[in-house]
Order: C-alpha cells, then sequence, then structure tokens
C-alpha cells in the first residue's frame, strides 16, 4: 500500500524588513537595499516610503500602481487591495473605507504614510525602537 503526502506551498510568504529614520538603507531579511527617499518623523509619526514597506511585505513591483494623475496608490496582496490617497485621512481596503488620523504626503517624489497604516492594511507588524530610531516590519 501507498500514501502520499501533499503539502500544499505557503500562498502568504512571511517577509520582514527595517527601516531607520533618516537613512536610505533599509533591510529585507538579511539583504541589505537602498532606497531613493529616506524616513522621517513629523508630528511624533514614522512616515515611511509606501513602495519600499510594501517591497519588504512581499508585494511586487507589478503589484504596486500609481495613478499620478488621482494622486492614488494602489497595493496588490493575496485577495488584498489597498488603496492610498495623497491628502485624504483614509485609506481603502478591499473596497471599506478605514480612517486614519493622519494623511500621505509627497516627499521627495515619493508617496510617505505613517508606518503603521501601510502594515496594518496588509495584515503585517510594525514594532518601533527608540534608541535606535529603527522601524522592525514582519
Amino acid at each position: 500500500q501507498y500514501a502520499s503526502v501533499i503539502t500544499p506551498a505557503p500562498t502568504d510568504t512571511k517577509m520582514s524588513g527595517s527601516f531607520t529614520i533618516g537613512s536610505t538603507i533599509y533591510r529585507i531579511g538579511d539583504n541589505e537595499k537602498v532606497m531613493d527617499a529616506a524616513p522621517y518623523i513629523k508630528d511624533d509619526r514614522t512616515y515611511l516610503p509606501v513602495r519600499y514597506v510594501a517591497e519588504v511585505l512581499g508585494v511586487g513591483e507589478k503589484d504596486i500602481v500609481w495613478d499620478k494623475a488621482a494622486h492614488t496608490v494602489t497595493l496588490f496582496k493575496g485577495d488584498k487591495v489597498v488603496q492610498i490617497k495623497v491628502g485624504e485621512r483614509k485609506i481603502m481596503v478591499n473596497g471599506t473605507v478605514v480612517p486614519t488620523d493622519v494623511v500621505a504626503e509627497i516627499k521627495n517624489e515619493r508617496m510617505m504614510l505613517p508606518v503603521y497604516h501601510v502594515v496594518q492594511a496588509l495584515g503585517a507588524k510594525a514594532r518601533w525602537d527608540a534608541e535606535s530610531q529603527t522601524v522592525f516590519i514582519e
């Protein structure tokens, strides 16, 4: 008699990374990369470039769509669709409005948003280390 075990491949790859305030170097897993905009703190909030946070969370380049005319970025990850519009105190997650207490903004030609909102919308967690001024995402 024969038995077969089938273990499906994971559909949601677990990624992790970190960003340090004022540095254009960020980490995905054990790899260091360079981004074109550095994270900063504004009104006690840590703002990160949306594109790089999405990358750390496993969102591929083709799944990040920027609509320049509408000033809106759309992120696709698994069954989630997240839309973020510059200047609005909300993000859309699968068509549902999620209020935010701050707005996304453009700085150095990059959409920046407090890390908490992007990470939460994509189903991950962020941790702040005040001593090293670093955000850890997983």
